[in-house]
């Protein structure tokens, strides 16, 4: 029996202006950032920076390039994204699973679990203990209780 080929999946735009935290902010913006300002918890400019740049993420108006296939010769516009680590959900998502992929490939190594150096322990499991000092030191061990 002859093997279907598999075709990539078809990409589909991200529509930030059906999300509903885009609808909120992008409806008043500046009266959000007012309200900020008069308050006693005023948001510090990096944040108001990354709104902003969250409410450009992904909309055509505010800038894309257009993709063409070389073999079939069909295009796309692709909008442009705010690439910040804070606000965009979807930037955001894509910066972590970079990260996890960068990390399963290329810092930790394909080691049996024992070899592993030891890692904090709050990062490996909510109730790992370190056994003792001397052997984190020593040998780099971690005990996990459940």
């Amino acid at each position: 029996m002859p093997a279907t080929p598999v075709r990539p999946p078809e990409y589909r735009r991200r529509e930030p202006e059906k999300e509903p935290l885009y609808q909120i902010l992008a409806g008043h913006p500046e009266t959000f950032l007012q309200h900020t300002r008069t308050s006693e918890h005023r948001l510090p400019l990096q944040v108001e920076k990354e709104m902003r740049a969250y409410l450009d993420c992904g909309i055509l108006a505010y800038g894309f390039v257009r993709a063409r296939c070389e073999d079939c010769g069909a295009s796309r516009a692709v909008a442009f994204s705010c690439n910040k680590r804070g606000f965009c959900p979807s930037c955001c998502g894509r910066r972590m699973a970079d990260t996890a992929a960068r990390l399963l490939d290329e810092v930790l190594p394909a080691l049996p679990e024992h070899r592993l150096p030891a890692l904090r322990s709050s990062l490996l499991h909510p109730r790992a203990h370190v056994r003792s000092k001397k052997s984190v030191s020593d040998r780099g061990r971690v005990s996990l209780e459940s």
